[in-house]
């Protein structure tokens, strides 16, 4: 009640303000007019600063030159974008905007992303790459337990930013790469190395795991996949005789051979130990 009423914003009106702090006369004027009434100093708008291009011919940024600035980019938002003509080390010339050559996000034209820049990136070779630097590198991949935990690596070689992918992609390409094949290492406990890798089929690379069930009979080795195909049986068959404690003449028995038995090793030996 006792405070002191706000002044209009118009100079020279001591008129107490009614709306967007205006007087009433001077209000109506303004909804008329705009703003075109002579405001107090610690009214007015600041002005909006103008801005000035940098001329940044001549200038280096990465591997681009910068040749001249040519017309401006317009966002959807209304925007406007310096673009720049610059000339590539490796011979291309490319249109960049120079926010972009600043921030240093545009380096070159392209060429030192190598395969990656050239459409590779959505080939099968190029997404098992990524796939392998990705489990060996990333503590948060899903399959970290089995290969960034057990600190299994990707050689240098291939783990090189610049050339790494090329390298893969030309081992690959001398060493039997094909759509249908996975890329699996000899020894899994090993690296991804051109020594210790190989471009094998599912049914080889399945042999080759570490969680493989291992069964000797007659003094060979092989995986329960493996006796299983030679068999003629399915695999979960296999297990299953061998979880029943099956011997070596009736593990290799045809399928439909039925046994005299069919209570469990387990539960066998419970029996005799009761």
């Amino acid at each position: 009640m006792g405070e002191e009423f706000k002044k209009c914003k118009v100079e020279d009106c001591d008129r107490k303000t009614k709306a967007l702090g205006y007087c009433d006369t001077h209000y109506k004027r303004f909804k008329l007019y705009g703003e075109s009434l002579t405001l107090r100093e610690e009214d007015r708008k600041p002005r909006k600063k103008i801005l000035i291009i940098r001329d940044m011919s001549g200038e280096v940024f990465g591997n681009l030159t910068v040749l001249k600035r040519l017309n401006s980019e317009i966002d959807p938002n209304g925007t406007k974008r310096a673009i720049w003509l610059c000339d590539c080390t490796c011979g291309n010339q490319t249109e960049v905007r120079g926010a972009d050559l600043r921030s240093g996000n545009t380096k070159s034209c392209g060429c030192i992303k190598g395969f990656h820049r050239h459409g590779m990136s959505y080939d099968r070779i190029y997404r098992i790459y990524v796939g392998i630097k990705q489990r060996c590198n990333n503590p948060k991949d899903t399959a970290h337990k089995n290969y960034y935990d057990k600190q299994i690596s990707i050689c240098e070689e291939w783990s090189d930013k610049k050339n790494g992918f090329l390298s893969f992609y030309n081992w690959s390409m001398e060493n039997g790469y094909l759509e249908n094949l996975t890329i699996d290492r000899i020894d899994y406990k090993g690296d991804y190395s051109p020594q210790n890798c190989r471009w094998v089929d599912m049914v080889t690379q399945a042999n080759n795991r570490e969680n493989n069930r291992l069964v000797t009979i007659k003094d060979e080795t092989k995986t329960a996949m493996e006796w299983a195909k030679i068999i003629g049986i399915t695999h979960s068959a296999l297990t299953c005789r061998l979880d029943y404690g099956w011997n070596e003449e009736e593990l290799l028995q045809p399928k439909g051979f039925k046994r005299a038995t069919k209570k469990p090793l387990k539960k066998l030996m419970n029996n005799q130990l009761n």
